[in-house]
């Protein structure tokens, strides 16, 4: 995942930084490492509820899951189901980039 400070300096018009797929390069830091296996997961409720109160993230958490998997089924998104959760799995890196080209 990559977290960008860069969103809010986008030209109209041009892809933003949540919208890129493929290979691309990243100018930032490493935030975060998440090992592989059974321990190896981070709770999304930073980027998903961003600028939320503490317990309130957490008791939100709780649900999140869910009603991500109703949304998808309410648009009949063509989503594996093991693909729609609230965390990320391990193994992966958390970046917080500055740049993306």
């Amino acid at each position: 995942m990559i977290g960008s400070y860069t969103e809010r300096f986008t030209v109209p018009g041009e892809a933003s930084a949540n919208r890129i797929e493929g290979e691309l390069r990243v100018l930032g830091s490493v935030s975060r490492l998440i090992p592989g296996g059974s321990d190896g997961y981070l709770s999304a409720e930073q980027w998903l509820l961003h600028d939320w109160e503490h317990m309130m993230r957490r008791f939100l958490m709780t649900q999140v899951d869910d009603q991500v998997r109703e949304l998808v089924s309410h648009f009949n998104l063509d989503l594996p189901a093991e693909d729609v959760h609230a965390h990320i799995a391990g193994p992966a890196i958390i970046v917080d980039a500055i740049g993306i080209y």
